[in-house]
């Protein structure tokens, strides 16, 4: 009598539940973000000052981590391997960048001066919606019916709290829908166009660029309506 072994699951199975809960966690980070805007904003900091100190914190931070990736890439490329980062790629990570980091960003904490964090995040977190969409439109990928009852459903639970936020805060809740919708639709374009150059350059050293592009970008925005002086929070 024989026992048959568990059939063994392939690596890219258990990489795509590595994937998954990966993702899941950056959800979850991604939603708090909005309560802490919310504080500062309660505090007299406006989106965009909060929006500057959090690319004078982080993007040293993330060029650093890039180069160290750089080299590790470096010194484990074999001769025939492509170049790891040439010019062009460069400049697409850092126009992705200023879309999904400047661009999606600055609507969004913008959009918090109006609605509440909630409702923000609510909305925000449809941009897989636009990310379908994209794909669907531009690269033929397919659409199930299990993705569309799935943004049927989360459309309209904002349709829902909508509604109820409008008769309490008044045609502000407009405007900040508004811009968390222009924002989500931005951070879409950015997760499509991102894509490939994760997949050309690694994680690592794309999001180090793409923050390199955005961080200058908000800083040059903030000193052209801002004091100096306002950074002194």
């Amino acid at each position: 009598m024989t026992t048959e072994s568990p059939p063994l699951r392939s690596p890219f199975h258990q990489l795509a539940w590595f994937g998954v809960a990966l993702a899941l966690l950056g959800a979850a980070t991604f939603a708090t973000k909005g309560i802490v805007i919310k504080l500062a904003l309660a505090e007299n900091i406006d989106a965009l000052t909060t929006l500057t100190w959090r690319m004078l914190v982080a993007v040293p931070i993330f060029v650093t981590v890039g180069i160290i990736g750089y080299r590790r890439r470096m010194r484990q490329r074999t001769a025939d391997a492509p170049p790891v980062l040439d010019g062009r790629s460069f400049l697409k990570a850092l126009g992705v960048g200023v879309l999904g980091y400047y661009v999606a960003s600055f609507l969004d904490f913008q959009a918090l001066e109006y609605i509440s964090a909630q409702f923000d995040r609510l909305i925000l977190l449809t941009y897989p919606f636009f990310v379908v969409l994209f794909g669907a439109v531009f690269f033929k990928r397919k659409v199930t019916p299990a993705m569309l009852a799935g943004q049927l459903l989360s459309y309209l639970g904002i349709a829902i709290i909508f509604w109820r936020d409008l008769q309490i805060e008044g045609r502000d809740v407009i405007l900040g829908a508004s811009l968390v919708f222009a924002a989500a639709i931005s951070y879409a374009g950015y997760q499509i166009l991102a894509k490939p150059l994760i997949d050309r350059m690694g994680a690592q050293l794309f999001t180090s660029i793409a923050m390199s592009g955005a961080g200058p970008a908000i800083v040059v925005h903030f000193l052209l309506t801002h004091p100096v002086s306002d950074l002194a929070v």
